[in-house]
C-alpha cells in the first residue's frame, strides 16, 4: 500500500515540475529551398481534324468585305471579314444563279461562321444581275451586311444594313466573269454609302472581292 502512494506522489512531483517548465524561444527560419530545374517541353500534337460538315459548308467559295470609315463615336476604323459558311439547308435559295437568254440573276448568302441556330447572323448576302449582251452591264447590284465591328482599343458596334442603288453611289465592279460548266463566279466591288444610310451615322467606303460557286437553279 505504502509503494502505490509513493508512486502516486511521485506522479504528482514529475507533472507539476513538468508543467512549470517555460517553452524556448523560436528558432530562425530557415533559409528558402532553391527552385528545382524547369522540365522539358513535350512534343507538339497532331493537328485535329475539321469538324463534321466543314468541307461542305465552304467549298462554295467566299465574299470577302473590306469597311473604310469613321465609327459613331467619331474615330476612324478600318474592318476585314471573310464570309465563307454557305447556308447549307438553304443553298436552292441562297447559292444560285437564274439564266435567261443574256441574264444572269445571282443570288448568294455567306455566314462568318459555321452557321448553328436562329441565333447565328453574322452575314453577307448578295443579289446581282448581269446583263452579257454585246455590252455587259450591272442593273441590280445589293449587298447586304450583318455583323458587330470589334476595334483595336476594346470597342464594339453593329452594321446592320442593305445596301442598294438607291443607298449607295460610285458603284464599281471589275473583273466580272461566271463559267456555267464549272459554275464559278468572281468579280471585284466598291461603292460609298452616306452616314444617313449606314448605321455608322457617318461615311462608309464598302469594298470587296467575290469569289463563288453558285449553282444553276433548275425552274
Amino acid at each position: 500500500m505504502r509503494i502505490i502512494n509513493y508512486l502516486f506522489l511521485a506522479c504528482i512531483i514529475v507533472f507539476s515540475f513538468g508543467s512549470c517548465a517555460e517553452d524556448g524561444d523560436v528558432g530562425p527560419a530557415g533559409a528558402d529551398g532553391t527552385n528545382g530545374t524547369n522540365g522539358t517541353n513535350g512534343t507538339d500534337g497532331e493537328d485535329g481534324m475539321d469538324g463534321a460538315g466543314f468541307d461542305e459548308l465552304t467549298k462554295y467559295g467566299n465574299i470577302m468585305i473590306y469597311l473604310d470609315g469613321t465609327r459613331p463615336d467619331e474615330v476612324a476604323f478600318k474592318d476585314t471579314s471573310n464570309f465563307r459558311f454557305v447556308p447549307i439547308e438553304d443553298i436552292s435559295s441562297e447559292n444560285v444563279v437564274s439564266i435567261s437568254e443574256s441574264t444572269y440573276s445571282f443570288r448568294a448568302m455567306r455566314f462568318l461562321s459555321a452557321p448553328d441556330d436562329v441565333f447565328q447572323y453574322s452575314v453577307a448576302r448578295l443579289i446581282m444581275t448581269v446583263e452579257d449582251g454585246e455590252t455587259l452591264s450591272f442593273p441590280n447590284f445589293s449587298l447586304e451586311i450583318g455583323k458587330d465591328v470589334v476595334t483595336t482599343d476594346f470597342k464594339v458596334f453593329g452594321i446592320y444594313d442593305t445596301y442598294s442603288s438607291s443607298s449607295y453611289t460610285d458603284l464599281v465592279i471589275e473583273d466580272y466573269s461566271y463559267t456555267p460548266s464549272t459554275g464559278t463566279m468572281q468579280f471585284s466591288f466598291s461603292f460609298n454609302v452616306t452616314g444617313a444610310n449606314n448605321d455608322t451615322g457617318n461615311d462608309l467606303n464598302v469594298s470587296g472581292e467575290v469569289e463563288l460557286v453558285v449553282l444553276e437553279y433548275i425552274n
